[in-house]
């Protein structure tokens, strides 16, 4: 399924956002972000959790689109892992849930989510487990917004990201 690149079980590539982040050109195993403008995701020295960075995603004021952002993850069949990441927020109007899901890449089912990211003014820890398909060989970490449709569907601010891990249990 996969091609000769070098990447260990479990390991997510650049958790921590102190390498740029591309928005063309990746690996299959780096971060992928959706095409688009309408929304700002750029690495940012805006008071990281850690370490000089942290991704932000700029919604703007009342803004409707949403641009996902992955990360293919080479895992071992049948095991349990955890996420963990930390984040913080200046979402504003938010009319929809933002969060961070596990899907198993060929079905695209979800192996399991954060639950919705409330507004935190300070850094926040976040975790969630998940369970790999015995025949999986990659997971998709991705961000995703969801109970949202049509133009009532708006976000506003700014919300962060840093210190993403994955580890097998």
């Amino acid at each position: 399924m996969f091609a000769d690149e070098e990447i260990p079980i479990g390991g997510l590539t650049n958790g921590d956002f102190e390498s740029p982040v591309k928005t063309d050109g990746a690996t299959a195993f780096e971060w992928q972000i959706a095409r688009g403008d309408a929304l700002l995701i750029a690495v940012s020295d805006n008071a990281p959790q850690s370490g000089r960075y942290a991704l932000i995603m700029g919604f703007g004021k009342l803004n409707t689109s949403f641009r996902p952002i992955s990360q293919l993850v080479v895992v071992e069949p049948g095991r349990m892992y955890t996420v963990t990441f930390q984040y913080r927020s200046e979402i504003e109007a938010l009319r929809s849930e933002l969060k961070w899901a596990v899907t198993e890449p060929v079905s695209g089912r979800r192996l399991g989510d954060s639950g919705a990211l409330t507004p935190a003014g300070s850094w926040t820890a976040r975790s969630f487990d998940f369970m790999v398909p015995l025949d999986a060989e990659g997971v998709r970490l991705e961000s995703v917004r969801e109970n949202c449709s049509g133009p009532a569907c708006t976000v506003s601010g700014n919300i962060w990201f840093d210190d993403f891990a994955m580890t097998a249990r």
